[in-house]
């Protein structure tokens, strides 16, 4: 489940930033004309993603506890579970090592995809409208 949860924050990770570049190009010609280096514009767009997929967990680490008998119980319920079912907890994997793996994916997706930025240069921003 990990592993199809990680392609899945990888390919919506790609997409929202290769979205981004194409929206906000007028803008990274014009960071570029001010001084601003190919490097320091691929770390902005990071760390905006960085900044956001912190967030995500841990508000998502924060719900977790609260939320799971109140979703998980009916799912299990219609599969015939009628009794009171007891949850085997490994809070190393969900509060460490999966947030680690999510971040991990999350943070490459988007440095890789936001190596297209160099392809941007500063003349391009004729093209602000």
């Amino acid at each position: 489940m990990l592993a199809i949860s990680t392609v899945i924050i990888i390919l919506l990770a790609v997409l929202m930033e290769r979205s981004f570049i194409t929206k906000e190009k007028a803008e990274i010609a014009l960071m570029k004309a001010v001084g601003f280096s190919d490097g320091s514009v691929i770390l902005h767009h990071t760390l905006r993603f960085t900044a956001i997929a912190l967030i995500a967990i841990m508000i998502s680490s924060a719900l977790l506890m609260p939320l799971m008998n109140l979703i998980i119980d009916p799912i299990f319920g219609r599969m015939g579970a009628t009794g009171k079912i007891a949850y085997q907890i490994n809070a190393a994997e969900i509060f460490g090592l999966y947030p680690v793996i999510i971040l991990t994916a999350t943070v490459t997706g988007t440095l890789l995809t936001a190596l297209c930025t160099k392809i941007i240069k500063a003349s391009d921003t004729a093209s602000i409208e």
